[in-house]
């Protein structure tokens, strides 16, 4: 998938009225969200064109055609005074929302630690306690996160952002951050992801070995990211390398070879 100008004529619009208006905002965790939601403060650089109907809490109020896009938020470190662009791929843009809602899962699947549990429940609090971790933070040394805190603001965990200049995005020395991915296809819908965490316990709830787990199924890509929004991971030309890169291997495979009968070869029948 390579990155294009937005060609919608309502995105279009949008961007034309709110691309000079630098407007500061909150990204809000929102665990019944299935989609990242963008709201007006997003600077918007590509769209999918693909939309989703979507709806409130209250399903009276009737449904909503919204698109599908790439959008960006800046995010000021205020201890490291260091900017850093989050991008968050096949989000939805709601025109009228002020602030933003994270998917909690969609930034997961992309490899974002996402810890919400607030700091004042948390048995021995770290820096990383309510937070937001990233591994692949480039302006940082090797053994160094990138630690994004979460506030309160009611029972609600937020962290402020803001509208991205042009230039600011298309400064080179600004790091990007991808929050979620550009590919494949994100479908909240599918059965994976419970099939997968349903292997992870046996009847009784409780947790399998990891040589269990694998054998049934579960995922052993935690993710595959790409610094250049034009690469695709899934092409073949791109993927053997984004591979080998992002893999991370969470326990040893053996093939498990057939005994050979202890009677030299005969097989022993039994009535």
């Amino acid at each position: 998938m390579s990155v294009k100008a937005v060609r919608s004529i309502k995105i279009g619009r949008i961007i034309a009225s709110t691309s000079l208006q630098i407007k500061e905002s909150t990204m809000e965790l929102d665990t019944h969200a299935d989609t990242t939601v963008l709201g007006k403060s997003c600077l918007l650089i590509q769209d999918f064109n693909r939309t989703v109907s979507i709806s409130g809490w209250d399903a009276t109020t009737g449904a909503k055609d919204c698109p599908t896009v790439t959008g960006v938020v800046a995010y000021d470190n205020l201890y490291t005074c260091q900017m850093y662009m989050l991008i968050f791929h096949q989000a939805i843009y709601l025109e009228t929302m002020e602030n933003h809602l994270i998917c909690p899962m969609q930034c997961r699947v992309a490899g974002v630690t996402i810890h919400d549990c607030p700091k004042i429940f948390v048995t021995n609090p770290t820096d990383q306690s309510h937070a937001i971790v990233i591994d692949a933070d480039p302006y940082t040394p090797e053994d160094k996160k990138l630690i994004i805190p979460l506030q309160l603001q009611g029972v609600s965990s937020v962290f402020p952002i803001r509208t991205p200049s042009h230039a600011e995005f298309d400064d080179e020395d600004i790091p990007r951050i991808v929050m979620t991915a550009e590919a494949p296809e994100w479908d909240p819908q599918t059965s994976d992801w419970s099939k997968q965490e349903a292997s992870m316990t046996d009847f009784r709830g409780h947790i399998y070995g990891l040589d269990d787990v694998v054998a049934r199924g579960r995922s052993l890509i935690n993710s595959v990211s790409v610094s250049h929004l034009q690469i695709n991971p899934t092409d073949d030309d791109h993927f053997a390398d984004a591979l080998q890169r992002q893999v991370r291997y969470r326990g040893k495979l053996e093939s498990v070879q057939p005994r050979p009968p202890e009677d030299g070869g005969r097989s022993m029948a039994t009535s």
